[in-house]
């Protein structure tokens, strides 16, 4: 009988999770992505958060072009459907790199209609992915434009 080296079954313990999880988006949630601007530039390193009532916030963090994806806990892509309130802020607490150099507080740069006292919303389809675009100003007047559907 064939006896197999202990390291093969640790690996097994690793990949075959990972591999049962990979059975691509979730039907029953609504794919949301898009770009977000501040005063018609990309806006880099935001949080975008998207909340429909008292259920669990879907959010995606913005690259330097301010492209976003938002996805529930851990990597599954996605958000619940219906109509989701957006938050977008770029607050951050204090942290430290890898090597263990603190990293200062960094004050919030939007204005609250975008985060605290929200006026974005997107509604978001089951089994669809929604392009959702947020063009933020940092004046006083919103320049909202309205998230268009992908199909």
């Amino acid at each position: 009988m064939m006896k197999l080296p202990h390291y093969l079954f640790g690996l097994s313990s690793l990949v075959l999770p990972l591999a049962a999880g990979c059975g691509g988006p979730d039907p029953n949630l609504g794919q949301v992505q898009g770009v977000v601007t501040l005063d018609g530039q990309p806006l880099a390193d935001a949080t975008v958060i998207l909340v429909q009532g008292q259920g669990r916030p879907a959010a995606g963090v913005t690259d330097a072009e301010g492209r976003y994806q938002v996805a529930l806990t851990g990597a599954r892509p996605g958000t619940a459907p219906g109509v989701n309130k957006v938050r977008i802020i770029t607050e951050r607490g204090p942290g430290e790199t890898a090597d263990g150099t603190p990293i200062p507080p960094a004050p919030e740069r939007l204005p609250s209609r975008y985060h605290a006292q929200t006026e974005l919303a997107v509604e978001v389809k089951a089994g669809e992915l929604t392009e959702a675009n947020f063009e933020l100003t940092s004046a006083n007047q919103a320049k909202g434009k309205s998230p268009s559907k992908v199909r």
